[in-house]
């Protein structure tokens, strides 16, 4: 057994499952009221759309440092192979990462355009799952640079975080008419998808080292200093990263720190984030256990998102709540819908045990496997 095994943590880490179920849930009502709520009611000058919006902006960044936090801390947690294809964390990893960009590519697909021979654009935007899944591969990449080792992973991380937040400007001005258009997404925006992974992929790997750190001292996970050190610094970024980035570019004159002062947001939501995470450790450190259906919701953020893109957005037959809601409703009515929306992610987590356990559900996940076993 390593080192890292060895220094397993004493009792379950609970602010990774509160994190990953506020995320999950978080992102549940926010495409519901994004999708639903009429365009006169989008003010950004009111307080309270201004604040709803400032939460929703908060989503994606806790999603994707949770997923770099939580692998990282799973995968360093195992014991070292003597050959890295041979680490069964790592395998799991690449295996998911692949995975999930598979379910993100099949969760746009779309019957009658398939069977039309359609092929829309849309069906090659990149989304959360190929970025999680991206990211995924990206760490699997990074531990076996890594040699398995926690700082040689954590520093790996730490650097990339940096480079890939640093290239979101250039990124976005970078002409990409001679590449395949379904890898244009994996690089910026501009060609209609809403998430590109380069971008994103930073949080990931301020996730992982934040896992990797509390690999390797599982108690500051229960101390008060790892919450207090992630308030203060995500403070410090959030308030003076731009100040930073800006006297960097007056001390070098290099424009790209000047470009990453005007367009701070990757940073400014990454101190968000650590001040988010930091509550969360003090809200759970004490704590023996979460309730159930908090537990549930966190570790079935994949059922739940594939679930909800289904229903809101009607994939495969274009049957979402979206296409006949799609800005139509006033605040009050997009709240309780969203609300609505909310506990039915919690039901379906806290119900799919017994769902899973229906013979019914058994032969219908194992129709591949009977259908093809005459033609062994």
């Amino acid at each position: 057994m390593n080192k890292f095994a060895k220094a397993a943590a004493p009792k379950r880490l609970l602010f990774i499952d509160a994190l990953r179920a506020f995320a999950i849930l978080m992102m549940l009502q926010g495409h519901f009221i994004s999708a639903t709520l009429a365009d006169e009611f989008h003010r950004p000058d009111h307080w309270l759309y201004a604040g709803w919006e400032f939460m929703r902006g908060l989503t994606a960044p806790v999603f994707f440092t949770s997923t770099g936090l939580v692998f990282c801390y799973l995968l360093l947690g195992e014991t070292k192979a003597d050959q890295i294809f041979r680490h069964k964390r790592w395998r799991k990893g690449i295996r998911r990462g692949l995975f999930l960009i598979a379910l993100g590519y099949s969760l746009r697909l779309n019957v009658l355009t398939l069977i039309s021979l359609d092929f829309r654009p849309w069906m090659f935007y990149t989304d959360v799952l190929h970025c999680i899944g991206l990211a995924l591969l990206f760490v699997c990449g990074t531990f076996a640079l890594g040699r398995q080792r926690a700082a040689g992973t954590a520093t790996l991380l730490g650097i990339s975080g940096i480079i890939v937040f640093f290239s979101a400007p250039l990124l976005n001005n970078v002409d990409l008419q001679g590449i395949a258009l379904p890898l244009r997404h994996f690089v910026n925006q501009q060609h209609g998808a809403i998430f590109s992974p380069l971008p994103w992929l930073g949080y990931t790997c301020f996730g992982g080292v934040l896992g990797t750190l509390l690999r390797l001292r599982p108690k500051l996970g229960f101390s008060p200093i790892f919450p207090a050190a992630l308030l203060v610094f995500g403070w410090l970024i959030a308030t003076f990263s731009s100040g930073w980035w800006m006297d960097l570019h007056r001390l070098t004159e290099l424009e790209l720190f000047k470009s990453v002062a005007y367009s701070n947001t990757f940073y400014m939501r990454l101190g968000h984030t650590l001040i988010l995470v930091g509550l969360f450790v003090l809200l759970t450190r004490r704590l023996a256990r979460l309730p159930r259906w908090i537990m549930k919701t966190g570790g079935e953020t994949l059922t739940i998102y594939a679930a909800h893109y289904v229903v809101l957005y009607g994939a495969w037959f274009g049957l979402g709540l979206n296409r006949y809601l799609i800005d139509e409703l006033n605040p009050i009515l997009a709240t309780i819908g969203a609300l609505a929306f909310v506990v039915a992610g919690v039901v379906l987590a806290t119900q799919l045990d017994w769902i899973r356990n229906n013979k019914w559900y058994y032969r219908l996940t194992n129709l591949p496997t009977r259908i093809s076993a005459p033609l062994r």
